[in-house]
């Protein structure tokens, strides 16, 4: 039963029409209300209207996140980069520079709590794993790359290590970076195939290096280059053999040649003059 008449003609004129009093059916029960409602006063919090001016936002931050955070509600970001804890991940090897770097500009920046910044590195960590899984040893890339060549490998790899030698010693930068790179192998659909492979054991290092090494003058004994006073049709011979020959790339079949036609051009020069 609503409250009477009378109760509610008792009430200030300005909240007599309020519809909440149509929950009570006489006035103890509002003074029941009233005292439940002083009791949560103590024990809520209230947010801050969405037109709240920004001061005081943080003054509201300041007063009641450190509550929620010691009741285990919230996690909190540190204020300073040595309240951070890191943990303690087995098998991942931390490099002291990148972490100190990692927490003051990432994570005391970006008010990462302890327990984000525990995430991460967890992630990092199995990322760290996964990579190493996938890296090859220069053996087992090796091993594929004397299976690609075959038969050709011993002579391919012969030369591919001269040239590297070389290449090392007239340019030593150039030496390093190599032993430092790495090849992401990739499908045809250019996928990753989960496979990384040091630059000098795989075989597009192998084919650069080759590259290389034909391009140097003393790469030309396997037929190039010819040595004393061949005559013109031994010199050809030599140039067709090096045609003929399926297994030699073009590439090398064009620097083999280049010294034969010059060396061409002089035995028919010096015959002729003999003749």
């Amino acid at each position: 039963m609503p409250l009477s008449e009378e109760v509610v003609n008792s009430f200030p004129e300005e909240i007599r029409q309020d519809a909440s009093w149509q929950k009570f059916d006489d006035v103890g029960g509002i003074a029941k209300s009233y005292v439940e409602i002083q009791k949560m006063q103590g024990r809520s919090i209230a947010i801050p209207d969405e037109k709240a001016a920004p001061e005081d936002l943080e003054k509201w931050k300041g007063e009641h996140l450190p509550k929620l955070a010691a009741r285990g509600i919230i996690d909190l970001p540190p204020s300073k980069v040595e309240d951070y804890k890191l943990p303690t991940i087995e098998g991942y090897a931390q490099d002291k520079a990148v972490t100190d770097s990692f927490i003051k500009d990432v994570a005391l920046a970006n008010k990462m709590t302890p327990k984000q910044v525990e995430a991460v590195m967890k992630f990092d960590a199995q990322r760290t794993a996964a990579y190493k899984n996938m890296f090859l040893t220069s053996d087992a890339a090796e091993g594929e790359f004397k299976q690609l060549m075959g038969a050709d490998y011993e002579t391919v790899n012969s030369r591919v290590t001269s040239a590297m030698k070389a290449l090392s010693e007239d340019h030593p930068a150039i030496g390093k970076l190599a032993e430092r790179l790495r090849v992401f192998e990739v499908d045809e659909n250019g996928k990753p195939t989960g496979k990384i492979y040091p630059f000098n054991s795989h075989p597009l290092g192998k084919s650069l290096y080759e590259v290389l090494a034909g391009l140097t003058q003393e790469d030309h004994s396997d037929g190039g280059a010819p040595m004393g006073e061949d005559s013109v049709d031994a010199i050809r011979a030599k140039i067709d053999a090096i045609r003929a020959d399926e297994k030699m790339p073009n590439y090398r079949k064009a620097d083999a040649l280049e010294p034969l036609y010059k060396a061409l051009v002089e035995a028919e020069r010096r015959e002729g003059r003999a003749a």
